[in-house]
């Protein structure tokens, strides 16, 4: 993970965001194949802190990805 040179502040809890990302990596790395590169990072956009999770997996179909966001959808 890079770090940017323009450091910024948020306040959430510390418990959650780890869980978060613990989550989604373990998404990513499980939707690749083995080798495949997982890139985890934040940046600012418009003022506004963006984290991102990137994975090498073959992504979702139209059909689940109209589910993303439903509670307990997996």
């Amino acid at each position: 993970m890079a770090a940017s040179a323009c450091p910024l502040r948020v306040i959430l809890d510390e418990k959650e965001i780890r869980q978060l990302i613990l989550n989604m990596a373990r998404n990513g790395l499980g939707a690749m194949q083995p080798g495949g590169t997982l890139t985890i990072g934040a940046r600012v956009i418009k003022n506004s802190p963006v984290l991102f999770i990137k994975d090498e997996g073959t992504g979702l179909d139209d059909n689940l990805l109209s589910q993303i966001g439903t509670p307990f959808f997996t």
